[in-house]
């Protein structure tokens, strides 16, 4: 999702997509430290997917809807 989608459900798209990383993420740690200790690529990858999918998703939610913008940006030639 775009930080600049403007629908009425972003929102709550957003936080459930929040939600759900983290919940996969606690998933994959406990997964992977089944198999023995977390390795440093693996920790990498976990922070990196968090800091691709969380802060554009709480850029949504704290975002305050402009109801009188357009949705699209409009080109007239005059």
């Amino acid at each position: 999702m775009l930080p600049f989608d403007q629908r009425t459900w972003a929102p709550q798209l957003a936080m459930a997509v929040i939600a759900i990383t983290l919940l996969g993420e606690v998933i994959a740690i406990q997964i992977l430290r089944s198999y023995g200790p977390l390795d440093t690529a693996e920790i990498t990858a976990l922070v990196l997917i968090l800091i691709a999918v969380v802060p554009p998703n709480i850029h949504i939610i704290r975002r305050k809807s402009h109801p009188h913008l357009p949705l699209q940006k409009t080109n007239t030639i005059r």
